[in-house]
């Protein structure tokens, strides 16, 4: 969605592609997965790059150091990450449940896969496996085309949490903080408007922020 007098919209380079408000599901999750699947419809070049609005490239070079990770090995048709923040505790937590009960199960220990937060893909091969971001069984947006390119002999990789936040951020919730309309809980607007604010505050951010040269 957009508008046509936004920045995106005067940007030549840039292809706007806006639905109609009536056209676009009131459930945020499902409308990001359907907005998904239209640009594999609708794009053509080699690659199809996800990436929320919270998440914020923090350094020159970022997409090309991930167009690099995914044309390491001609088998891979995506990578990105499960979780795309910094909390040890939840790592070790999912690492233990998945390795140590003795219920852990082969499905149990592929559950993660590869999000869109900010994530990379062939696109001529999701268009080839007619594999779509879509799915009627509630899961997160990503995992459908994870295992789906595993399941037809490609490699989906999830690269390492440390290593992308070198490149970008992820404000987790931040989206939902800004557009309060798509439901999001008081205690998930609370926490992604106090990530907005911290990120904000960053020297380096403020910098690019009054940054005169960089406006028009």
């Amino acid at each position: 969605m957009g508008s046509r007098s936004s920045t995106c919209g005067r940007c030549r380079w840039i292809r706007l592609i806006e639905r109609r408000p009536e056209d676009v599901n009131p459930d945020g999750a499902i409308a990001h997965r359907e907005a998904l699947d239209l640009a594999v419809l609708e794009s053509t070049g080699p690659y199809l790059l996800s990436f929320h609005t919270d998440t914020i490239p923090l350094r020159e070079g970022w997409l090309g150091w991930l167009v690099g990770e995914l044309t390491r090995e001609e088998r891979t048709a995506a990578v990105g990450t499960y979780k795309l923040e910094n909390k040890p505790l939840k790592r070790l937590e999912a690492w233990a449940i998945r390795r140590l009960s003795p219920r852990s199960s082969a499905a149990e220990r592929r559950r993660e896969y590869i999000r869109s937060h900010c994530a990379l893909y062939r696109r001529a091969v999701l268009e080839t496996l007619h594999l779509t971001f879509g799915n009627a069984d509630g899961q997160t947006t990503g995992r459908n085309v994870h295992f789906g390119l595993e399941e037809a002999g490609y490699t989906a990789r999830l690269l390492p949490v440390g290593e992308m936040l070198r490149w970008v951020v992820h404000l987790n919730h931040g989206t939902v903080a800004m557009v309060r309309d798509r439901g999001g809980s008081r205690k998930t607007v609370v926490h992604g408007t106090r990530r907005i604010e911290r990120f904000l505050s960053r020297p380096e951010v403020r910098a690019v922020y009054e940054d005169e040269s960089l406006d028009g």
